[in-house]
């Protein structure tokens, strides 16, 4: 194979043939390198290049940026050298999101170098193109071709609409790296102007409406027509439920199962935030004076466990009788894309769950108290924490079993229900967190009964 640095250029990267090049006598211009054999692939990134030149001076490799749509297209060509190297980057590659280098396990496909070099130099796309994000330029470059690379405009953009905000600008007679805002303006001519975008500079294009989204709602169980439905704008439950037909003669609109993506992130994210602070404080301990005993230690690990791998279920407690919604419409439950809907049958059973002996789903009987549920369900565990057992309703309310500092309450029990005994909080007391550790414990013991609830 012919020296890199001696005749020819070397065009290397995304091409059809990548290779050695000949200069020849004629010379060889930047677009002859990039047509016939060293035309770009589809996948090559059309807005920078690097181009790397000896410096006459001996001072090495000179770099230099260019774009290979604009050579590629005829708006700019230049006459190349023995000894060049041209190096085109995947898309991929150069659009490779901003924390991905952080990652230890994923290393950057770009030389420092260059990806310091790119960083300075992107075009921010937002609004409503298709594609919107950091878009690296070899230099000031057409709206057009800016907009064409990031996807072209959404079906709902305002191509008559586009925000131009300009790079920051130095001071003058300053070099500490501060900047002076520019003012945004607005590009006459819309996706048509044909303003060249310098690097630094951001584009927004303006939405004609609010975007609509897709995903559909699931509605479930004793409807009359179960399935999957578009959201219309501003609907409600009781909308939703009179489009289904409405319910079926077996519906038990109290034990309405309703769940939110939403809320199952933020439940989620709460018990990993607790895991976190957990794993902090045992790891503060352990590195003390008088480390805790080991198995207290274990304990405390997998309760940590635990609250990592519990999975919420985001569910929201909703009313769904169509006759309390008519009276009380402040209580129809505005609808979002993703929710998801299930409507039981009545149910005949009362579940046990938690820290009892024989965890069952035992048959209801309005006579029975809470009591005669339990035991039922073969006791208590030695782990259970008796002064915090709660009831789930049907419809997901959490509620004590003992409601009332002086009166004792005790919560009614409807067809549906669950009793949920908790795990005693005594063997983690010398934890930091024990104040909120029976909270804890009951979080992790409500999740696991809601998700067995919607799961039977």
């Amino acid at each position: 194979m012919a020296d890199p640095d001696g005749d020819g250029v070397l065009l290397s990267g995304p091409v059809r043939q990548p290779g050695l090049r000949s200069v020849g006598g004629e010379g060889l211009s930047l677009r002859a390198l990039l047509s016939g054999p060293g035309a770009p692939l589809p996948d090559a990134y059309g807005l920078v290049a690097l181009l790397e030149r000896t410096d006459p001076a001996g001072a090495g490799r000179r770099p230099s940026l260019f774009a290979p749509t604009e050579v590629v297209e005829g708006r700019f060509d230049l006459r190349l050298r023995d000894g060049d190297r041209v190096t085109l980057f995947l898309r991929e590659e150069v659009m490779r999101p901003a924390s991905a280098p952080t990652e230890p396990d994923v290393p950057d496909p770009l030389p420092p170098d260059i990806r310091a070099m790119l960083s300075e130099r992107a075009v921010a796309l937002r609004g409503g193109v298709m594609m919107p994000g950091e878009y690296p330029v070899a230099g000031p470059l057409p709206l057009s071709l800016l907009l064409r690379t990031g996807g072209g405009l959404k079906p709902e953009a305002d191509a008559e609409r586009l925000e131009l905000l300009p790079p920051p600008i130095p001071p003058r007679g300053r070099d500490d790296g501060d900047t002076l805002g520019a003012m945004p303006r607005t590009l006459t001519g819309g996706a048509t102007a044909s303003t060249l975008i310098p690097p630094g500079a951001a584009i927004r294009v303006g939405l004609k409406q609010r975007p609509q989204e897709r995903r559909g709602i699931l509605l479930a169980g004793e409807v009359a027509e179960p399935g999957t439905y578009d959201l219309a704008p501003g609907e409600t439950l009781s909308m939703l439920l009179d489009r289904a037909g409405g319910l079926t003669e077996d519906a038990y609109p109290a034990g309405i199962i309703f769940t939110r993506e939403s809320a199952r992130l933020a439940e989620e994210e709460g018990l990993r935030r607790t895991a976190r602070e957990l794993d902090r404080q045992l790891g503060q301990m352990l590195g003390g004076k008088n480390p805790p005993d080991p198995a207290r230690v274990e304990l405390a690990r997998q309760l940590a466990a635990d609250l990592r791998n519990t999975n919420a279920l985001g569910r929201i407690t909703v009313e769904a009788n169509p006759a309390v919604l008519g009276d009380r419409p402040e209580l129809d439950m505005p609808l979002q894309p993703g929710d998801r809907i299930h409507i039981p049958r009545r149910p005949l059973t009362v579940t046990v769950s938690g820290e009892v002996l024989a965890p069952a789903s035992l048959l209801f009987d309005p006579d029975k108290k809470p009591e005669d549920y339990l035991r039922e369900a073969g006791g208590l565990t030695r782990f259970a924490d008796d002064d915090r057992i709660f009831i789930i309703h049907p419809n997901g309310a959490a509620e004590p079993l003992e409601s009332g500092w002086l009166t004792h309450q005790v919560p009614t029990l409807t067809p549906g229900s669950m009793i949920v005994v908790p795990r005693d909080a005594e063997p983690f007391e010398w934890l930091p967190l024990t104040q909120s550790i029976t909270t804890i414990l009951s979080q992790i013991a409500f999740s696991a009964a809601a998700i067995a609830a919607i799961s039977n």
